[in-house]
């Protein structure tokens, strides 16, 4: 019984309550303001000045951090560090499928060829290194 009164006494404070009831030329003018998200702080020159600062500043960190990796992680470019028994001496590119590579073994110079998906060893008798002193001799 008593929450029936109280939702009528709420139902009647909403419905005859203070300002039901005024006409709409008694309330007060709304005060014309700008919307704060739709102020324009910058023109347009300095959005896009602003714009290629920022594109710049990122192409030069990337720059930046691709140049340390190589630095720092020889093997993910493809050099080999200086106790490494394998290193890739040269590589040529013969055409789009074929390429040829000069590849050091524990100091010895292996000379593969690359034709698409298989790989060829090719056999060079009697050519020694030009680092080899003279005191080595090449045996065939």
């Amino acid at each position: 019984m008593i929450r029936i009164l109280l939702r009528a006494a709420l139902v009647a404070l909403f419905c005859f309550g203070p300002g039901v009831g005024v006409a709409e030329d008694d309330a007060p003018a709304p005060v014309a303001r700008p919307i704060p998200y739709k102020t324009d702080v910058a023109s347009v020159e300095d959005q896009g000045a602003r714009t290629v600062a920022v594109l710049v500043a990122l192409l030069a960190l990337t720059a930046g951090g691709l140049y340390w990796l190589r630095r720092r992680i020889p093997k993910l470019a493809g050099l080999a560090g200086d106790g490494a028994r394998l290193q890739v001496v040269e590589r040529i590119r013969l055409n789009p499928r074929n390429t040829m590579y000069l590849v050091r073994l524990d100091g010895n110079e292996i000379l593969l060829v690359q034709c698409g998906d298989t790989i060829t060893q090719i056999n060079v008798a009697g050519v020694a290194h030009p680092a080899a002193s003279a005191t080595e001799t090449v045996r065939e």
